[in-house]
């Protein structure tokens, strides 16, 4: 734990910037407290400054933070960081993932003015463009199966998948119209994507075996 002196050294460092009566910075000063010293000097050296209610950036596990800003500045996308400071506590992978994404489904991630828009470094944001998109529309409603379409939103979810939402739900479209079981479509389809069929195959089966209990309280209750 840091002592009085040390928190009030980073604290009168980190006092620039901002209007200290607007931002109230002695209400982050526990974040000082955790701040760990290679993130300042990190997010100094890319000229990324945070205000106090940003000062939570410093408690990221610094391999996790250095390796955020590195890759941000290889792919060309460090402003969104110098934009807004606290989109560094999110994954930098998603982010990648969810740009490269929407870049393929012609979903622009900046505004006119060339600001980084805030649904891209939120999951659920970034959730509810794509549902907005007439692809999106057209997909989910290419699976005339409600209950697979349920089945396979569980093992997405089960295996954080959800990224690829759009492409399983083209390929189960697809598949749907083979005649297979729910499982041997489920396996078919999410097969494509893992490693390991049997561990597949071991969590789709408690999917569905979930699924059937809920299904007999459905039934139970309703009688």
């Amino acid at each position: 734990m840091k002592s009085f002196e040390e928190i009030k050294s980073i604290y009168d460092e980190e006092k620039k910037g901002f209007d200290v009566e607007k931002e109230k910075p002695e209400k982050f000063l526990i974040s000082l407290e955790l701040a760990e010293p290679e993130n300042r000097i990190l997010l100094s050296e890319n000229g990324i400054n945070l205000k106090p209610s940003e000062w939570i950036v410093l408690t990221i596990e610094p391999e996790i933070l250095k390796k955020t800003v590195l890759r941000a500045k290889e792919l060309g996308f460090l402003e969104a960081y110098k934009q807004t400071p606290s989109f560094l506590k999110q994954d930098v992978d998603a982010i990648i993932k969810r740009m490269a994404h929407l870049e393929h489904l012609g979903i622009p991630y900046k505004n006119e003015k060339g600001k980084y828009q805030s649904f891209l470094f939120s999951k659920r944001g970034y959730e509810y463009v794509l549902s907005q998109t007439s692809e999106m529309t057209k997909e989910i409603k290419g699976i005339s199966d409600i209950e697979l379409k349920e089945l396979s939103d569980r093992v997405m979810e089960t295996f954080a998948m959800e990224d690829k939402k759009n492409e399983i739900y083209e390929k189960l479209a697809l598949v749907e119209k083979e005649g297979l079981s729910i499982k041997e479509t489920l396996m078919k389809v999410f097969g494509e994507f893992s490693d390991n069929l049997d561990y597949l195959s071991e969590n789709i089966d408690e999917i569905l075996a979930n699924n059937k209990e809920v299904e007999k309280g459905r039934v139970a209750w309703i009688f």
